[in-house]
């Protein structure tokens, strides 16, 4: 019964996940943008958008990001 409802959930989850994919969400934010980019600079040169060599707080549209999604998301980005 257990195993039942594990799957039913997880095709709930899926269908609920792909379900109007193509037009959801219709593009990034300005956040989701300037993380990856963040990112991406952390991880090309070890600077963030402002020029600052490995810093502790990432300013972003008037906001500071945690860094430790950043320096977690560097090695992901870097091609």
């Amino acid at each position: 019964m257990k195993k039942l409802a594990i799957i039913v959930v997880a095709i709930l989850a899926l269908f609920t996940r792909l379900w109007q994919i193509s037009r959801l969400p219709p593009h990034l934010s300005n956040d989701e943008i300037s993380i990856a980019y963040d990112a991406y600079s952390l991880a090309e040169s070890g600077k963030n958008m402002q020029g600052k060599s490995y810093p502790i707080l990432f300013e972003s549209t008037g906001a500071y990001k945690a860094p430790v999604y950043m320096y977690g998301l560097a090695p992901l980005v870097k091609t």
